[in-house]
């Protein structure tokens, strides 16, 4: 985000613009790019975006553009770490809710972990420990995937129920998934795995 005004308070507490929107995001959203009168007028009218939100949002817009989608570019030397294969992981915010679990399988409890070192740990070749099980609240596995060896399946797969059949079931659910009142949210989950040193060599 690169926001031009010297309004104060764009992201909160949680790492949300205008208490909304995670800061991954940028392609799309346009209640964040254009004036309010556009939100006000015009979007709230549009399917797949929610009028109680955007009320909200309409109240806290005050200087467009917040977000754009020019991509934010830099080097990073990974020669130190050349010798231990490093791999770039990178997923979306749908990820944190799910390892979050406030919305997922513990409505309303929130497990307070960093998602980043749950999904790590989740990578193959990683030393899985009884603390990742714990924190999903289901088992997990190397190779979740099997023979499919796509180490984003793995580890969504784990994400989701890992070895507990009644938990993957669930999260298969269209009914449940498409529910007026869903029973939990799982959205916008993306995952994408590099191996650097692999996709070089």
């Amino acid at each position: 985000m690169a926001h031009h005004s010297s309004e104060k308070d764009v992201v909160d507490y949680d790492n949300r613009l205008l208490g909304m929107l995670r800061m991954s995001r940028a392609i799309g959203d346009l209640p964040f790019k254009m004036d309010r009168a556009y939100t006000r007028h015009l979007f709230q009218y549009l399917p797949n975006y929610h009028p109680q939100s955007l009320t909200r949002l309409v109240e806290r817009v005050v200087s467009p553009p917040y977000i754009n989608a020019k991509p934010s570019v830099r080097f990073v030397d990974l020669e130190v770490v050349w010798q231990q294969d490093p791999v770039v992981l990178l997923f979306t915010d749908g990820v944190d809710n799910i390892v979050d679990g406030s919305q997922v399988f513990n409505p309303g409890v929130a497990s307070g972990v960093s998602p980043h070192g749950i999904v790590s740990a989740l990578l193959p070749g990683a030393s899985f420990d009884s603390s990742v099980s714990r924190i999903l609240g289901h088992p997990v596995e190397q190779r979740w995937g099997g023979d499919v060896e796509n180490m984003a399946v793995d580890i969504l797969g784990n994400l989701l129920g890992g070895t507990n059949a009644e938990r993957l079931e669930m999260v298969l659910d269209r009914q449940r998934l498409q529910a007026p009142t869903p029973i939990f949210n799982i959205d916008d989950v993306t995952i994408m795995v590099a191996c650097v040193a692999t996709q070089i060599a």
